[in-house]
């Protein structure tokens, strides 16, 4: 699973005013220094915002506490967008998001992918189906702000097992393993069933040979 995110544009996210902001990627390692010309500082210069966008464009989430209404900007409070462009297996994607008015839209080689579901649904099927990685795994894995992720050594033994199994694609042997078990736990519910009924029918027999053995003794005692 490679993520190759290629360009990043928002506005009204956070700090950041109506005015879109645009970051293009370059191959390679690229460094954000932050600095803001007209407070000559560095500090409060929109760097974890610009990381934030990226998460949201991916995720619609971020990885600040906040509530979803609360990440438009302060003082514009509506029309927040960000679109963010990415290539994964040699296909080009697009999301765009939006909040205030809230909506979610995907492009899979500038072709709009239909959203016939839920919006909570489309985000999951973008996750497994496209970006091949969910929020939590993505903070984990790629994100690594010490501020705000968790380390796999915090985590449950539940969570631990589920972050290995999308870290190295194992979650299609999972689903086997688990239909497997499954269907192992039928057979055994079946042979169980089938062996109450062999036992009731033996049971019968039994009791039909004995009845019959008594009506022939009847029968003689007749005769």
């Amino acid at each position: 699973m490679l993520l190759d995110i290629k360009k990043i544009r928002f506005k009204n996210f956070f700090s950041f005013g109506a005015k879109y902001q645009e970051l293009e990627l370059k191959e390679g390692l690229n460094l954000v220094i932050g600095y803001d010309k007209d407070s000559d500082r560095r500090n409060a210069a929109g760097k974890s915002s610009l990381i934030d966008a990226i998460v949201f464009g991916l995720f619609g989430k971020t990885a600040k506490d906040v509530t979803l209404p609360r990440i438009p900007n302060w003082k514009n409070k509506r029309n927040c967008e960000v679109v963010i462009e990415f290539e994964k297996n040699n296909v080009a994607y697009r999301i765009e998001r939006g909040l205030k008015p809230g909506y979610i839209r995907l492009y899979k080689n500038d072709v709009e992918v239909e959203q016939v579901s839920h919006k909570s649904d489309f985000q999951e099927e973008i996750e497994k189906d496209h970006l091949g990685i969910d929020f939590d795994t993505f903070m984990s894995l790629i994100h690594c702000n010490p501020n705000t992720s968790i380390s796999i050594f915090n985590i449950s033994k539940g969570q631990k097992r589920n972050f290995i199994e999308k870290l190295f694609g194992l979650e299609t042997f999972s689903s086997i393993a688990k239909k497997a078990n499954e269907k192992l736990a039928s057979i055994d519910h079946r042979i169980t069933a089938i062996a109450s009924t062999i036992e009731f029918n033996k049971k019968s027999i039994s009791a039909l040979e004995q009845q019959n053995a008594e009506f022939e003794t009847s029968s003689r005692r007749l005769i």
